[in-house]
Parts: C-alpha cells; sequence; structure tokens
C-alpha cells in the first residue's frame, strides 16, 4: 500500500473555523490522506469562540505533501508573526500542492509559497501580502 498524502492545516488566533473544520471534515474522511492541524508549539487556539486542543507542534513538522491554509480575521496578526511566516514558508517549500480557503491566500503570498503554479491567488493579492509582511519587518 502506498504512503499517505500529508496535508497539514496550520491554524492561528483569529482563524474562522469553518475554513478549517469544513476542509477538515471533508479531507480526514478521505482514504489514504494523514490530515494534521497543527499550531506554533502545539498551543491550543480559539476561533469563533470554541478552542481547538491537542494540535500538532507546526515547528516539528518536517514535510507536507499538502499545505491548506485557512482564511479568517487573524490572518493580518499571522502575518506579522515572523516565526509563523517562517514555518509555513518552509513547509510550502516541501509541498506538492499549496492550497488555501478565503484569507488564508494572503498567507501564503506573503510568504511567497504561492508564486509557483498551481495556485488560485490573484498576483496582486500575493504582491500586497508579501509588501505587508516585509514592511512590518
Amino acid at each position: 500500500m502506498p504512503q499517505p498524502t500529508s496535508v497539514v492545516m496550520p491554524v492561528y488566533d483569529g482563524v474562522t473555523q469553518l475554513d478549517f473544520t469544513g476542509p477538515h471534515q471533508f479531507l480526514s474522511r478521505t482514504p489514504h490522506l494523514d490530515v494534521r492541524v497543527a499550531s506554533l508549539g502545539g498551543r491550543s487556539i480559539t476561533a469563533d469562540r470554541l478552542t481547538f486542543a491537542d494540535l500538532d507542534d507546526l515547528t516539528a513538522i518536517e514535510s507536507c505533501d499538502v499545505l491548506l491554509v485557512p482564511g479568517g480575521g487573524g490572518c493580518i496578526a499571522a502575518i506579522e508573526n515572523d516565526q509563523f511566516m517562517r514555518e509555513i514558508a518552509r513547509l510550502g517549500a516541501t509541498a506538492r500542492y499549496l492550497t488555501s480557503v478565503c484569507s488564508g491566500s494572503l498567507i501564503l503570498g506573503g510568504c511567497r509559497v504561492s508564486y509557483r503554479p498551481p495556485c488560485g491567488l490573484p498576483l496582486g493579492m500575493a504582491g500586497f501580502a508579501s509588501d505587508l509582511w516585509r514592511h512590518r519587518r
């Protein structure tokens, strides 16, 4: 039997819970996928008054086949978090597929991992997110 496809869903404070719980429900029921929800340090994340615990440590995940970044009102704060963005860029460089839900595309654009096809991020938005992260430093 082939190795399962690894999917990483990084979450952060202010993520829209439906942006990751919707895809998570579908993907976690799909055969031959290993879906991991992760945060910096594996800490619990509160989203829309729901707390998600027992998360994987984003920094401990070596690589993934699919990087799926959910969106949410906290995406700007996530973009301003250098450690979070380094981890997204690192994992994005290992992924065969990059995808996002809603404003999660700004996070991918902010670390410039979405500049290689296939990606669904308009280049103008990628530039905006990247400039936002760069100017913050």
